[in-house]
């Protein structure tokens, strides 16, 4: 059980931030043979989607490039697309939308299923509600 792998690596005794919880939790999935990369990403959208921005925990791959991310502003700025997939975003100026947007690649398709999927999703945190849309990548 989780207990039981928590006890026995004493990590009662300490408290841990967020993103070193995601780490634990991560590392006792494996020693289950859990698919860690699939693991992998349905702890980044988890943590993506309530904590938005910020440094990933360790055990999250950055994989995001430049073109990964021109690609999702792309949508962001297509006013058409916002209005049908985030409209909490509308109306928002630049400014505003890169303070509350973060951007993710994943390789499954989570939330909605265990499916292999090369998928971006933009994550959008507006004063503490939470709210994300995804979109085609090729």
């Amino acid at each position: 059980s989780f207990y039981h792998y928590c006890k026995e690596r004493d990590i009662f005794r300490y408290k841990h931030s967020l993103k070193t919880r995601y780490d634990i939790l991560y590392n006792f999935a494996l020693s289950l043979g859990v698919d860690p990369k699939l693991f992998s990403d349905t702890v980044k959208f988890d943590f993506m989607l309530t904590s938005g921005k910020g440094a990933l925990p360790d055990c999250i791959d950055m994989i995001e490039d430049r073109k990964f991310l021109k690609k999702a502003k792309e949508y962001v700025y297509n006013e058409k697309w916002v209005k049908a997939n985030l409209p909490q975003a509308l109306g928002l100026s630049s400014n505003e939308l890169s303070k509350k947007l973060s951007y993710g690649f994943f390789n499954y398709d989570i939330p909605n299923n265990t499916n292999k999927k090369e998928k971006g999703i933009i994550f959008f945190d507006n004063d503490g509600e939470h709210y994300y849309a995804e979109f085609k990548i090729r």
